[in-house]
């Protein structure tokens, strides 16, 4: 394909079929058409279902769609390479500075367009290398037909010196405090853990110690408790016994006086008188 098609199926890929300029918050149409998001909020107005795509006029029941954030970062690269970077004979759209021949191919480990001479050069030797509209179409049919790139599935779009686009830069950024912040909190978290945790030991430990130091003042106001009980059993079976002998003796003696009187109830009445 000559430079000028390339340049040409470029800026066709990153215009808005509404408003005919760059994509601006390009949103994904289920229909799979892209269109700025201010121009559907033009198109559509306050209508909230029986939306129709403006492209190809396919109509939906209700509003659906979903920022492609891939296609607007390919059209800020494009943007920047027409700006930037001069354009040469045909409408050749941007430049290799260090060997400067059009900017015909796509780099996907460095993620960044590339001329053919870098493509068998040794810093690209062995890497993954799209036609540059390949590339613009991958990342506007959306994320899920097309590898994901770096920082979560964005493609690092980079400028002419090789610095991360602004705008995933600060994603970047964004992604790397979240990350510090949740190691933060991690570290919080096992430190708070061990903290409980040796707590609970401590709980526990004397927990333990408070039960035997009980089950031993138990046992021992048992030992006492029960050897009171002897006692008391020894002092009532000798009070008792005691009690028992001495009954036994009256009874013997009470046995031998009524037995005398019976005795002498048998005799004559003489001889109780002499």
């Amino acid at each position: 394909m000559a430079s000028g098609s390339v340049a040409e199926c470029l800026q066709q890929e990153t215009t808005c079929p509404v408003c005919l300029q760059y994509f601006v918050e390009p949103m994904m149409l289920d229909c799979g058409h892209n269109i700025c998001c201010a121009c559907l909020a033009r198109c559509w107005g306050a209508a909230e279902t029986n939306v129709s795509c403006p492209q190809c006029r396919e109509t939906f029941p209700q509003r659906h769609m979903r920022p492609n954030r891939h296609l607007a970062n390919v059209t800020q690269l494009v943007k920047q390479l027409r700006t930037e970077r001069p354009s040469g004979p045909g409408g050749e759209m941007g430049v290799c500075e260090k060997h400067r021949e059009p900017l015909k191919l796509y780099c996907e480990q460095d993620q960044m367009p590339i001329c053919v001479v870098c493509d068998r050069s040794r810093e690209h030797r062995g890497h993954s290398v799209l036609p540059l509209e390949e590339a613009v179409e991958g990342f506007k049919v959306g994320p899920g037909r097309r590898t994901k790139g770096r920082a979560g599935g964005f493609p690092a779009c980079r400028r002419e010196n090789g610095e991360p686009d602004e705008q995933i830069q600060n994603r970047l950024d964004h992604l790397r405090r979240v990350k510090d912040l949740k190691k933060r909190r991690r570290a919080q978290g096992e430190q708070a853990r061990a903290e409980l945790l040796s707590l609970t030991q401590m709980e526990r430990e004397k927990i333990v110690w408070e039960f035997e130091q009980l089950y031993h003042s138990l046992k021992e106001h048992e030992y006492r408790l029960l050897a009171r009980l002897e006692e008391l059993d020894l002092a009532i079976y000798n009070s008792i016994n005691g009690a028992i002998t001495q009954f036994s003796c009256n009874i013997s003696h009470l046995s031998g006086l009524i037995a005398q009187l019976e005795e002498k109830q048998q005799q004559p009445t003489r001889e109780l008188l002499q």
